[in-house]
């Protein structure tokens, strides 16, 4: 697809991907209207499959300047939902480019998940930081800097998913490999499946990202990775997790794993998450991180956490 898109009418295909974006500078508005994958052999009807397939709803395949609309600005979305990506394996693949925006989408799936194939509403692979330009308004000389910890402007982000609200997959939005992507006020639930680990919102060796200001619950199914805000591998540093209400989660709440280091997770709300598992599970953990202490976890609102990392600092409030 080389033109920009505006749907008309809602859609039913048997194939994937729906779209595959073949030029930079396109827009995808899904205008409120609903497009639905359907596959006879697929998980209750739909395109997630056993084995997987990778049916893809709308496929970035590395290009510039691209953005995805759920409903054009404006629309009265009182009605019905805004744009729906409905039964696919992957709602929205962005596979490398920049300046990509994924903004106000519903992606969802069948919602018995006791068996779901493996699925992912928005998942983000081989992201780079943009390099460096000048800054105008600054000093002669200045550049900005990557996304990190202290910096979250628009300009910094290769990536933007913002304002989705997603659900039934089993993984609600993956960063993998992915760097300067800022995640901000989605709400994301419901993404569980029995034979497969299932997070809210996970990172794989993922850096300078921004996860900030989302509404996380009801992902997983207690099993060993399973939770919430899940970040994980030694490639995943110097990423910022903030302002989020995680709660209700069946594993852990937000979760630092496999040397994942100086991140930091500050001001979230995480409550009541792995009840069904306490002492197994967390509002706050972090599991297989390095020996000395190399996150910051800051004034959270959270009642159970792992030991000796994060530690109860993690969940009391900064005097």
């Amino acid at each position: 697809m080389t033109t920009n898109v505006i749907l008309t009418t809602d859609i039913t295909c048997t194939d994937a991907p729906w779209i595959q974006i073949a030029a930079d500078n396109i827009t995808v508005n899904l205008n409120g209207k609903i497009v639905t994958c359907s596959a006879p052999d697929g998980y209750q009807g739909s395109c997630q499959e056993f084995p997987d397939n990778d049916d893809i709803a709308i496929d970035t395949n590395g290009h510039k300047n691209i953005t995805i609309i759920g409903s054009s600005p404006g629309e009265d979305k009182s009605g019905g939902e805004s744009g729906v990506l409905k039964g696919f394996d992957v709602g929205v693949a962005v596979n490398g480019g920049t300046k990509v925006k994924v903004l106000g989408v519903t992606v969802t799936g069948p919602h018995d998940f006791s068996a779901r194939p493996s699925s992912q509403g928005v998942r983000v692979t081989g992201v780079a930081c943009p390099p460096p330009q000048p800054n105008n308004g600054g000093d002669k000389g200045e550049v900005n800097k990557p996304a990190s910890n202290d910096n979250g402007d628009e300009g910094h982000f290769a990536v933007q998913i913002a304002g989705n609200n997603i659900s039934y997959q089993t993984e609600g939005i993956e960063l993998s490999k992915a760097n300067c992507v800022a995640v901000l006020q989605n709400i994301v639930h419901d993404n569980s499946s029995t034979p497969i680990q299932c997070e809210g919102i996970v990172l794989e060796d993922s850096a300078h990202n921004v996860i900030a200001s989302n509404v996380v619950f009801a992902n997983g199914e207690n099993f060993a990775i399973d939770g919430g805000i899940v970040v994980d591998g030694a490639g995943s540093t110097s990423n910022l997790v903030a302002g989020n209400k995680v709660n209700d989660n069946n594993g852990d709440g937000i979760s630092l794993r496999d040397s994942a280091s100086g991140n930091a997770v500050v001001e979230n709300e995480m409550l009541f998450n792995g009840e069904a598992n306490p002492g197994v599970f967390h509002d706050a953990d972090e599991k297989f991180t390095a020996a000395i202490e190399s996150n910051t976890w800051k004034d959270n609102e959270c009642k159970t956490f792992s030991t000796p990392n994060p530690g109860a600092s993690a969940c009391a409030e900064d005097e």
